[in-house]
């Protein structure tokens, strides 16, 4: 979202979010632009806190993590149908992998479509290695990212997690470890206008060692 905020400075272009909360909602929703969860959305349509009657652009994103969840595939494709029929509204879907049961609900959520993929050979980026760490448990993960920053030089990366309490976890994990001189300084993004559950911690600087202890 802040990079939709930061591309409308300029503008009149107004952006909110639409996702459950513990203080239910009832105030009409009216920006140019929101960004939500499938469930809470079907309930601002259906409780008429949204109107989609001028509704330009549906977006469904990360598809393929859509569908690992339980009736995300139903709330979306009825929030599709809760759409104007009076004007055509563009219906766009994104997913990073393609396999047959996303091919088989874009065909539903989006029929005749124009497509755009990669071939698998153009997914991997040349000089970018990429591998796996098979980790037992949660615990095993902080070991492996350890062992990582130790042996490498790494100056800045991402760590995407997938639950909502791992971020703040592993930033208070990494901070514990004693830093060389230089130091390195970690912030965590709560992505919250994204899938529920998708979190990602921004961490920065140079290499780490184990601790003693």
């Amino acid at each position: 979202m802040a990079v939709v905020a930061a591309m409308g400075k300029y503008t009149q272009v107004k952006t909110d979010y639409a996702i459950k909360t513990e203080q239910k909602v009832h105030d009409a929703v009216t920006s140019h632009i929101i960004v939500g969860t499938p469930g809470t959305m079907a309930d601002y349509v259906k409780r008429k806190i949204l109107d989609v009657s001028e509704v330009k652009v549906l977006v469904l994103d990360e598809a393929d993590n859509m569908l690992d969840q339980e009736n995300l595939s139903e709330q979306c494709l009825k929030i599709k149908n809760m759409l104007p029929k009076q004007h055509p509204t563009q219906i766009v879907l994104f997913s990073a992998t393609f396999p047959d049961r996303v091919r088989t609900f874009a065909s539903r959520f989006a029929p005749n479509a124009n497509k755009i993929e990669l071939k698998k050979e153009e997914l991997s980026v040349e000089g970018i290695k990429q591998f796996y760490m098979d980790c037992k448990d949660q615990e095993a993960k902080y070991d492996v990212l350890v062992s990582l920053y130790s042996l490498l030089t790494v100056s800045q990366s991402i760590i995407f997690c997938k639950v909502s309490t791992c971020p703040c976890n592993l930033r208070k994990f990494l901070i514990v470890i004693p830093a060389p001189r230089h130091g390195r300084s970690y912030s965590e993004a709560h992505d919250c206008g994204g899938s529920q559950g998708r979190f990602s911690a921004w961490c920065k600087g140079r290499r780490r060692t184990r601790p003693n202890h």
